[in-house]
């Protein structure tokens, strides 16, 4: 039985508040090369893509959902901002063999908004990715990340990122993945949200149409052990779509659900554990607008909505927010 609402705001200051939701902002986000998407030209050793594009969100902050027992001071607050978001990467492969190769990337991930400046994030990301074939259609990969996370010009979390992977393409059945992972939390700000983090999952892609289209499905378990009251177990499901419309518009669309059961409340006196039920949809337009011209490979529009609303029975964490970013690809 899902455990009761708890108005839990009378323990939580305001500051406190905005610090957690921050620190659920901040949260680990996978960079281009982790997609397993190579947009890279046949032949070629490198990869870049540079990327600009305007963000309008609904809830920055992630205030609750108007109606909730919460205080009035957060009611009809300012939580709702514009943003300007840049992205640019680049990686470099080396083949030391025919079954053999590495990959090393950089990339780094800016948003700046025009209000809320105290969540402005820059994100660098370092890579490394060696990959074994083990046939034509098989290969084993061991991604690594190191992520430094910069929120409002100040330094915030670094993050190490482990992702030994399984990846087998059927020309009947598509592709699947399966996974391990592993994160390691440093938060520069809040010790208590130190962890360590373990993960296994598997993700599988029916190709058709030619290999156009495609339906996608995953799963995902993992486990966040950390210093202070946020240990937590997290179910993922998965499920993805890509379908290719009139006017060479390509439409990739997903929806998300997590269940994310804390095994420690942020208080020792609240009567029940806290549980979240997190559903993130996603629908992107892309179009590509120019091809194979000099050494940009393509420029594409991309239209982006993103719909999150977090299920919580702790209603100060039960929240929606509405997303919409259009913007500028290049890719080389």
């Amino acid at each position: 039985m899902r455990a009761p609402k708890i108005n839990f705001f009378s323990k939580i200051n305001r500051k406190k508040t905005l610090g957690l939701a921050g620190t659920l902002i901040l949260g680990l986000w996978l960079p281009s090369s982790a997609n397993a998407v190579d947009f890279s030209q046949k032949g070629k050793n490198w990869k870049a893509k540079i990327k600009s594009q305007y963000v309008y969100d609904s809830n920055v902050t992630q205030n609750p959902i108007e109606g909730r027992d919460v205080p009035l001071s957060l009611r009809g607050a300012d939580n709702d901002d514009s943003a300007i978001n840049y992205d640019a990467f680049a990686s470099y492969t080396v083949n030391f063999t025919k079954k053999f190769k590495v990959e090393g990337s950089y990339e780094i991930d800016g948003t700046t908004y025009f209000e809320l400046s105290r969540y402005d994030l820059i994100t660098q990301m370092f890579g490394l990715k060696p990959v074994y074939n083990i046939s034509p259609l098989a290969n084993i990969t061991f991604q690594y990340f190191y992520f430094h996370n910069i929120n409002d010009g100040n330094s915030f979390s670094g993050v190490n990122y482990i992702s030994p992977s399984f990846n087998h393409f059927s020309k009947k059945f598509g592709v699947t993945r399966l996974y391990l992972k592993y994160k390691s939390t440093d938060n520069f700000v809040n010790q208590g949200r130190d962890a360590d983090s373990y993960g296994v999952g598997f993700k599988h892609i029916y190709l058709f149409s030619n290999y156009q289209n495609n339906v996608g499905i995953g799963y995902e378990y993992s486990n966040d052990d950390t210093a202070g009251n946020f240990d937590r177990d997290i179910h993922t499901v998965t499920v993805s779509s890509k379908v290719s419309l009139p006017l060479d518009v390509v439409m990739n669309t997903s929806y998300r659900y997590s269940n994310r059961d804390y095994r420690t409340f942020l208080a020792t006196t609240a009567p029940n554990t806290r549980e979240d039920f997190f559903h993130t949809f996603r629908a992107n337009f892309q179009k590509v607008f120019l091809k194979n011209f000099g050494i940009i490979e393509k420029v594409l529009g991309n239209v982006k909505y993103t719909y999150n609303f977090n299920d919580s029975n702790t209603e100060f964490r039960e929240y929606q927010n509405h997303r919409v970013d259009v913007g500028l690809d290049v890719r080389f």
